[in-house]
């Protein structure tokens, strides 16, 4: 079981990079999950991402008052990504929207 390390974007551009960074390197990953008991969106990636490329699995806090928005938005974005299309500006600035900023104190 993948060990998920918090992760909070300072703002929309640097989601977006995050973002796009995942679709160019979608072999390196391996599940990504909506996990609604922790409100969070889990990042798996795999072993060589992990252990080689020196990248860990992490997880975005979500509010949980539109989990199910970040959830509908978020499996747009892997939808298209798996057809190729990169996601938007406004992919980014909509997920950054939900995500919960008061999480973003060090663990």
């Amino acid at each position: 079981m993948a060990s998920f390390e918090r992760t909070v974007p300072r703002d929309v551009t640097e989601l977006a990079e995050y973002l796009t960074k995942l679709h160019e390197n979608q072999d390196h990953i391996k599940k990504i999950n909506v996990n609604k008991a922790e409100s969070r969106i889990e990042i798996d990636l795999s072993w060589s991402a992990n252990k080689i490329g020196g990248y860990p699995d992490v997880y975005i806090p979500v509010k949980r008052t539109q989990f199910e928005e970040a959830k509908e938005l978020l499996n747009g974005i892997i939808s298209r990504s798996e057809q190729g299309f990169p996601p938007t500006d406004e992919d980014s600035r909509k997920l950054f929207d939900l995500i919960d900023q008061g999480s973003a104190t060090a663990s």
